[in-house]
């Protein structure tokens, strides 16, 4: 009986967790989510078989990785990336420790990629030195901090406007950055340094487009209740936009180690 009235309880909360979960966020995140999964399946295949031509699949990844087109998608991809973890920065209890936790998994995706290119397993593989989950963990910690500095809504607002204005200057208008310096660079892109942008994301413009984010977050769920009608189906597509982090590193983890190992075995 007593078994009965916990499982009860525990699928009472988990309805009301349910219902809680503001659906449109799990589900924009969840399709962004897939096309990084589709991007970093074919990089991956790109850069693990390099110029070795095993059919088809390869031609093509090597084909695709350097479509114009492709950089468009991924930047315009990044930017809702960065507005819905800012919007849901909202939603989170404590942004200090997320966002050490996301700087941590960041540092240990830098490591994996660091070890694979140096030891020669990989060797045409990208370092991801200072990569979207790096930023996005500063993004947590410095918000967390202003939060605790009582900012007011509209100060986000209006620092977020001259941090895009800023950092576009610099990555997408090639304003040159006249410096080796490598603090700057993580601040500002710096195309002197010929780094690969899928691997390389620099705190401006990001960082406004993330305060962008809280700030619209805080006006448009300050009762942290969906907006829309709730969607029926997609469940799944919702379930990875809950669960992004594991989604961002398990898949592309798992495809460099298979494709690696194939590349032995072939």
């Amino acid at each position: 009986m007593s078994e009965t009235v916990s499982l009860t309880a525990a699928q009472s909360v988990a309805v009301t967790a349910e219902k809680k979960r503001v659906w449109e966020l799990d589900f924009l995140r969840g399709v962004l989510i897939l096309l990084v999964i589709f991007d970093h399946f074919l990089s991956v295949t790109s850069e693990v078989f390099g110029g070795q031509d095993y059919g088809a699949l390869t031609a093509f990844a090597r084909a695709y990785v350097v479509l114009p087109a492709r950089w468009v998608v991924i930047d315009f991809v990044r930017i809702l990336f960065v507005l819905a973890a800012g919007v849901s920065t909202q939603f989170s209890r404590n942004n200090f420790r997320r966002g050490l936790e996301v700087l941590g998994v960041a540092g240990i995706m830098t490591g994996g990629t660091a070890m694979l290119k140096y030891t020669g397993v990989t060797p045409d593989l990208s370092i991801m030195w200072f990569g979207i989950l790096h930023a996005l963990g500063l993004y947590m910690l410095l918000t967390a901090l202003l939060r605790k500095l009582k900012m007011p809504k509209w100060g986000y607002l209006a620092a977020a406007a001259p941090l895009i204005i800023a950092g576009s200057l610099f990555l997408y208008f090639k304003v040159p950055l006249e410096t080796n310096s490598a603090v700057l660079s993580v601040l500002f892109y710096n195309a002197r340094l010929d780094l690969a942008w899928t691997d390389f994301y620099p705190i401006l413009p990001g960082l406004g487009w993330f305060l962008l984010g809280y700030f619209a977050g805080l006006k448009l769920y300050n009762e942290k209740k969906s907006l829309f009608p709730k969607l029926e189906g997609a469940s799944w597509i919702k379930f990875m936009g809950r669960h992004t982090l594991f989604f961002y590193i398990v898949p592309s983890a798992l495809l460099t180690g298979v494709f690696t190992l194939l590349k032995f075995l072939i």
